[in-house]
């Protein structure tokens, strides 16, 4: 947090093996995933993680598993402070989860999607590469109702076939609506409803041109912090000083 907003967001899933883990384990797990995936802005800083799995703020025991003695090497390394709060007095962590869904998806009129089942069915009984393939490759595309509609799916995905003409418009507003993300997530999103030759590509051009996604991805975010390590260091260097540089870095 800093100026009482939040800087980052991290999450990933369990492997099966992981999975299976203790929730102490599990708790700790997760503690080292976000250390590292933030390790550019958080090493060499004071660190205080306030969890309310309270077994996490006792001594390791030297009964403990290879996995845990590993994992408390680590968090010495990064000089974490273990504080204990309550789960009732916990509700940063637990925010998210406890959202009611329906405050996450409330979209106004502007973010209405662009294109209706009346509007793609019309535009694909025009579509060249989707005319010749319902010709040649009658295999790769079926006929489905989709709401009062009939559209051609692609038949290894169920997916809806979306003309070239309409392509752009789909790919705008998702990559809008989804606040700018990164090539996967959007392409995993698109997938779900939408089908064309050639959509990873399509996803993958349009964030490579994406400014805000380039600024604001993870690779970008570390190049900016350690350009400024570096120019910290070269002042510090000339003006002499020998006890250690003064790092611009917010706590």
């Amino acid at each position: 947090m800093q100026h009482d907003k939040p800087l980052g967001y991290f999450s990933r899933k369990l492997t099966d093996t992981q999975r299976r883990y203790p929730v102490t384990e599990q708790e700790l797990l997760a503690i080292m995933e976000t250390l590292k995936y933030f390790h550019h802005m958080l090493f060499g800083h004071k660190i205080i993680i306030k969890t309310d799995h309270k077994n996490l703020t006792h001594q390791v025991s030297s009964h403990a598993s290879d996995r845990v003695l590993r994992q408390h090497l680590l968090l010495e390394e990064y000089g974490v402070e273990l504080e204990y709060i309550k789960g009732e007095n916990n509700i940063v962590a637990d925010a998210l989860s406890h959202i009611p869904t329906e405050e996450l998806f409330i979209f106004d009129e502007a973010d209405e999607f662009p294109l209706n089942m009346a509007l793609i069915a019309n535009k694909q009984l025009t579509d060249p590469h989707l005319q010749k393939a319902l010709l040649e490759q009658s295999n790769l595309y079926f006929a489905a109702e989709r709401e009062g509609q009939q559209i051609y799916v692609n038949r290894q995905t169920d997916s809806v076939y979306v003309p070239a003409s309409l392509r752009p418009a789909i790919l705008e507003w998702y990559h809008t609506t989804l606040l700018h993300p990164g090539t996967k997530r959007m392409q995993a999103t698109v997938k779900e409803n939408f089908y064309w030759p050639g959509l990873d590509a399509s996803v993958e051009a349009l964030v490579r041109t994406c400014e805000i996604f380039q600024k604001c991805k993870i690779t970008a975010v570390k190049k900016i912090w350690k350009d400024s390590l570096a120019s910290a260091l070269t002042l510090t260097t000339m003006g002499g000083s020998s006890r250690g540089s003064h790092w611009p870095l917010g706590r």
